[in-house]
């Protein structure tokens, strides 16, 4: 499978719609992050999607948050997947 590279669009859009329609917490979102990342999109192999979320466990945190940012820079995005997947989450606070 080759991998497929995202555009910073697609990444900020993509975490703009999980931010916004993700319910049940990390786990949940976790779950909708690697079947769009890896069996959609493939912008990650299951492998290196692997490897994120046990670097998000070694830290303390919100485990889906730091995973966005991860993917985000994995995708050569950094701070705009972050943004976008954090915005939402902001909004419906208020």
């Amino acid at each position: 499978m080759t991998r497929n590279l995202a555009s910073v669009k697609e990444i900020v859009v993509y975490f703009l719609k999980l931010g916004f329609i993700a319910f049940g917490g990390p786990a949940a979102r976790i779950a909708m992050m690697e079947e769009e990342t890896v069996r959609r999109r493939h912008w990650l192999t299951r492998e290196k999607f692997l490897d994120l979320l046990g670097t998000t466990n070694l830290i303390s945190g919100p485990s889906s948050t730091e995973l966005a940012i991860y993917i985000g820079c994995s995708g050569g995005v950094g701070r705009p997947g972050e943004v976008s997947h954090l915005k939402p989450r902001n909004k419906q606070c208020l």
